[in-house]
């Protein structure tokens, strides 16, 4: 929190000093993501409107381009290439570019998002549960185009999840 501003973003260089800071004066951060290249930056935000996702560079003091989610509340950031970054909401997943262009979308349908992971090499998984008790529901594996690689039934409820490599 910084006085006069809704929310703020530092990143941090490898001696722990800011490097880099950004001040959001019209919505309240939700979360951030910086790119392997470690210059460009997603911030996740919700004003009245909705979430939003705002593109910026620790290189330079533009503000880059927002990608609105329509009412859809992003719940975390996620860089799942050097250059593709997975913005997980309520309802969603969007696959957008560092220029903030929508690349593809995975719909939830009428399902409940459990839990997920990113850190798989170049894909992203879900536990995606019929109904909000989450006893029940099915694993998905999304590759950074939103296609779905793989899908597994589950009946059972999942705690935890976490992927590396190949292997979840």
């Amino acid at each position: 929190q910084e006085a006069g501003y809704r929310g703020v973003v530092t990143v941090l260089d490898s001696s722990y000093e800011a490097a880099y800071k950004w001040y959001s004066g019209s919505a309240y951060v939700l979360c951030a993501a910086l790119a392997p290249n470690n210059i460009d930056l997603a911030v996740a935000s919700v004003n009245e409107t909705g979430g939003l996702v705002q593109f910026l560079r620790t290189d330079s003091e533009t503000v880059g381009p927002v990608f609105s989610t329509d009412g859809s509340l992003i719940l975390d950031l996620c860089f799942v290439s050097d250059n593709i970054l997975a913005a997980v909401g309520e309802s969603a997943v969007y696959f957008l570019n560092s220029s903030g262009t929508l690349l593809a979308q995975y719909d939830f349908g009428d399902g409940y998002l459990q839990t997920f992971s990113a850190d798989g090499d170049g894909f992203l998984t879900l536990f995606i549960s019929a109904d909000r008790s989450g006893l029940s529901g099915c694993l998905l594996t999304l590759d950074t185009q939103g296609n779905v690689i793989a899908e597994l039934p589950i009946e059972s409820e999942i705690l935890h999840m976490s992927a590396a490599g190949r292997y979840i």
